[in-house]
């Protein structure tokens, strides 16, 4: 009987353990088509409120789920969708938005 407690116990630790470690934590680095770094891209784990913004050099750091999508969002940017697919260093390019404004005008 004691036994039966104990191998049970020990299944339930296994399980929980694995729960926990779905997490991965993703580093990349996001430039724009000229290879030049990104400042202040937003990188969000998809249908959720989890993000962080990129550092002066581009680059950004954050932990998710291995099976996420992380989105990407920048002013005068496409938005960009990138699987996360249990990889733990994801590199984008993102590309300038077809729509912007060319002229600013300021009334006063």
């Amino acid at each position: 009987m004691m036994r039966l407690i104990i191998l049970s116990l020990l299944a339930i630790l296994l399980v929980s353990g694995n729960v926990f470690a779905q997490n991965i934590n993703i580093r990349g680095k996001v430039v724009d088509k000229s290879g030049e770094p990104l400042i202040g891209v937003t990188v969000v784990i998809q249908g959720t409120r989890t993000g962080v913004a990129t550092e002066l050099d581009g680059t950004y750091s954050i932990s998710a789920p291995a099976n996420a999508a992380l989105l990407f969002t920048a002013i005068g940017m496409e938005d960009l969708v990138e699987q996360v697919n249990n990889r733990s260093v994801i590199n984008v390019t993102m590309n300038e938005s077809s729509i912007f404004l060319e002229d600013v005008v300021v009334t006063a």
